[in-house]
């Protein structure tokens, strides 16, 4: 993963981007004590495998609702999103950085 940063009047942003791509499933935003803001048509098009189980142990399609607890078990399904999409990348074209 890649990751970009914005800097506005109220709010940072860090987008954790797929490799390869300019879009993230995750954006981390400072605004309200900080929040994780996920984007489900990402993960579908990236690892929608994931997609189904983060929305499971979530309780609720994405986006409606947004992780108020951040815990080991959701880190651990957004790294497996991440490492899912980086091999698919790589299945679909190899020569691409």
């Amino acid at each position: 993963a890649r990751v970009a940063t914005t800097h506005g009047v109220r709010r940072k942003t860090l987008r954790v981007l797929v490799k390869g791509t300019d879009s993230g499933m995750v954006t981390i935003v400072t605004d309200s004590g900080g929040s994780l803001w996920l984007w489900p048509t990402v993960f579908a098009r990236h690892a929608p495998d994931i997609l189904s189980q983060l929305e499971g142990s979530l309780g609720s399609p994405l986006p409606e609702v947004k992780p108020t607890m951040i815990d080991d078990d959701l880190l651990g399904l957004l790294t497996k999103a991440y490492e899912s999409a980086a091999a698919n990348k790589v299945q679909l074209d190899p020569n691409e950085p």
